[in-house]
């Protein structure tokens, strides 16, 4: 392979990956606008399918979705530590003694 070609096959991954930058950051800033700006419930779609989204239009190779599987597990390991609490055992008070308290009448 040429030099001149090496260079132009590096500038059209360049431009893609760049249109596909582009792409998710108006996606990102699509999903901000919706998630903190003013919107009301009532536009919520009803089914709970519709409100999953996906990042990129395209398939995840499975190198990056096993690197995503990886990260949710440990986020959820976490996340249980965080929510267990261990419990223990009370200790019952016990009866007052008020034999030996001084009783005055007045």
């Amino acid at each position: 392979m040429t030099l001149e070609a090496r260079i132009r096959q590096l500038e059209e991954r360049n431009a893609e990956l760049e249109k596909r930058l582009v792409a998710k950051d108006h996606r990102i800033a699509y999903l901000e606008r919706q998630l903190y700006g003013r919107r009301s419930e009532k536009h919520l779609p009803i089914s709970p399918d519709a409100l999953q989204f996906s990042l990129s239009p395209t398939e995840i190779d499975a190198r990056e979705q096993q690197g995503l599987d990886s990260a949710i597990a440990k986020d959820e390991e976490r996340r249980e530590k965080l929510l267990k609490v261990d419990g223990y055992e009370r200790k019952v008070r016990k009866p007052i003694d008020t034999s030996r308290l001084e009783v005055r009448e007045e």
